[in-house]
């Protein structure tokens, strides 16, 4: 709790009512409920050392993209080649929303395209991903002040990350033996 309203002090300026207003903007797909049915073709590089690994695994889903492209249904495609659990399905992960437990380039990629339309690779920290949009349920038209305390807590997770990140790539770790 007493972090909580730390917190809170540290980005009262930052989260005055313009920039959430701005953040609302930006980001309207998180709040007003606007999903996509995505079925996708992972091949795994959290085991890969070498960036030749790493290549020949981007060469790979490059070539599952070409056979796709040339008849193969995505369906088999993840059938045959996905390291995902959800090859099984065909690569079916059903319907996502914008925020969720996703890594950002994978939602990016997804809430971009269009029905039907599949994506070349996107890396995550999972490894190289095809994905394919199957549906898409439009969000409800929203209101700023309808959801402004949704914002609020949005914005100073996103504040409070970008924070954690800098505190990252400015830290000095200093062991003494």
């Amino acid at each position: 709790m007493k972090y909580s309203i730390a917190l809170e002090k540290y980005f009262h300026k930052k989260l005055d009512d313009t920039s959430l207003r701005k953040y609302f903007e930006e980001n309207k797909g998180v709040f007003n409920g606007e999903t996509v049915k995505v079925s996708h073709i992972l091949i795994d590089t959290r085991n890969l050392k070498t960036e030749k690994e790493f290549a020949q695994a981007l060469e790979h889903i490059k070539s599952i993209k070409k056979e796709i492209d040339q008849g193969t249904t995505f369906e088999e495609a993840a059938r045959k080649y996905s390291d995902c659990p959800s090859a099984q399905n065909g690569g079916n992960l059903g319907f996502i929303q914008r925020k969720g437990n996703f890594a950002k380039s994978f939602l990016d990629t997804a809430f971009s395209l269009k029905v039907g339309q599949i994506s070349g690779p996107v890396q995550t920290e999972y490894g190289y991903h095809l994905i394919k949009v199957t549906e898409k349920k439009e969000g409800a038209p929203i209101r700023f002040d309808d959801v402004r305390e949704k914002v609020r807590l949005e914005a100073l997770d996103a504040e409070i990350l970008k924070l954690l990140d800098q505190l990252r790539r400015e830290a000095r770790i200093v062991i003494n033996q």
